[in-house]
């Protein structure tokens, strides 16, 4: 948190030079309130928030940054952020960009929902169940007649602006857990609004807005149904193709996003070569996705292995891509390479990333092969986040301590061995976990009895 805060004060700085500089461009300004933001409901992010609207009073984004910030996870309360935008959005006129702050205020609810009730984001059922009970006593039937009228600016603004603005809360919804029902709902009343289709199958194709496509095909992506999810995502990029951008390279950028997903969707369905040709179609058109790491990944379960480091290491130069870095790791033990392994594996478990699990597991696995159990115990007591059931799986949680029972077990401390593998049984039902606790069983008792 020390660092955290000492670079957002750095940052700061910066954009405030920058901003003395030339102060021409509102993105400056926005770009301040996004680094306050880090500190919450401050009295500097308020200041700076009027300064922006006392420059540029219009811009749409500085109102969603505050209003964002207005959470309760922010230690904001939904009180605040109907205020907030009954303050600027009810004084704004009928067709003013400031109306989608009503939509921004219906996805911050459903936000805060979720993270309210994060307790059951075990159990599906009752994580809704929450979701919708905290949403019935926020969303009131005026939020929801002013979320539908601000949707009729698709007819009365710049399209592609509204596009954009769309697509943020449209995705941010679908991407809450716990509510589905919401943020589909959402999703429908945005697509009647901009005249598009939400069906499968489209009555008149070729007629929808590229973005209630891609939104769809994204709904469809997080059920589950990954051939349903490529069907809308094909369809968006030919709607792409009657859309109006300001230039090629915005649409590109639009391309670009959606051969990402269409590279994610054929990943879920183990179609690897497809995985790397959208993968590198969307980087030719958008130079950067974050997701490089699919090359790398495609190559290392085509087998390809040489080809999987190649494509990794470019990615991590690139941009430091860790999941591509854990990809290389797993690629360089296919190749026998355990040192080089070993030294990518130790990065990813240093970090934050959410492999850093199998990471850390795969580490104390090279070194018990190689027959250096301390080390592979080492490992293991080190990175102690595999041993916490609150956020570690099941299947990570038995290995891990499979793992360190046998290590124990080849040092001679038996106890601490068995204690391992029931613990380890208590998460997953490993064959060779099985194995090693009756041998133990066994071979304790025959020490307590001295056979």
């Amino acid at each position: 948190m020390s660092s955290f805060e000492t670079y957002i004060e750095k940052a700061a700085i910066d954009i405030d030079t920058a901003i003395n500089l030339d102060d021409g461009n509102p993105y400056g300004f926005y770009l301040k309130l996004r680094i306050l933001q880090g500190f919450g409901i401050s009295e500097k992010l308020q200041r700076a928030f009027a300064e922006s609207i006392a420059k540029y009073s219009g811009y749409y984004a500085f109102y969603a940054v505050v209003l964002d910030t207005l959470q309760p996870k922010w230690g904001g309360t939904p009180a605040a952020m109907y205020a907030f935008v009954d303050q600027y959005a009810g004084r704004a006129p009928e067709n003013s960009p400031l109306q989608l702050l009503y939509l921004d205020l219906y996805r911050d609810l459903l936000s805060s929902a979720s993270v309210s009730c994060t307790d059951y984001q075990r159990d599906r059922d009752k994580m809704s169940q929450c979701v919708a009970s905290l949403m019935g006593a926020n969303i009131t039937p005026e939020l929801e007649r002013k979320v539908q009228a601000a949707l009729q600016l698709y007819d009365h603004s710049d399209r592609y602006q509204f596009d954009v603005a769309i697509k943020d809360i449209l995705f941010g919804m679908l991407n809450t857990a716990g509510g589905d029902v919401y943020s589909g709902a959402v999703l429908q009343l945005a697509a009647n609004a901009m005249h598009s289709d939400t069906k499968l199958k489209e009555d008149a194709p070729g007629h929808n807005d590229y973005v209630i496509d891609e939104a769809v095909g994204h709904s469809w992506y997080l059920k589950g149904f990954y051939d349903n999810a490529l069907t809308k995502f094909q369809e968006a990029l030919k709607d792409i193709d009657i859309a109006a951008f300001p230039d090629e390279e915005e649409k590109d950028l639009a391309r670009s996003a959606i051969y990402d997903r269409i590279s994610f969707a054929y990943s879920k369905l183990h179609q690897y070569v497809d995985v790397i040709v959208y993968e590198k179609a969307a980087i030719a058109l958008g130079g950067e996705t974050g997701d490089e790491q699919f090359i790398c990944y495609g190559y290392h379960e085509l087998k390809q292995y040489d080809e999987a480091v190649q494509a990794c290491t470019e990615a991590v130069n690139k941009s430091g891509n860790l999941r591509a870095r854990y990809w290389r790791g797993v690629s360089y033990q296919d190749l026998g390479q355990m040192d080089a392994a070993l030294r990518d594996f130790a990065v990813v478990a240093d970090s934050e990333y959410d492999f850093r699990s199998s990471a850390a597991i795969s580490m104390s696995f090279i070194y018990a092969i190689r027959n250096e159990v301390e080390k592979s115990l080492g490992v293991l007591n080190k990175y102690t986040y595999l041993f916490d059931p609150n956020t570690q799986s099941r299947d990570d949680l038995a290995a891990s301590y499979n793992n360190r029972c046998y290590d124990y077990m080849q040092l001679g401390d038996l106890k601490r061995a068995l204690d391992d593998c029931t613990e380890s049984l208590k998460y997953g039902s490993l064959p060779d976990a099985y194995s090693k606790q009756q041998e133990l069983i066994k071979r304790l008792k025959a020490h307590e009895t001295g056979l």
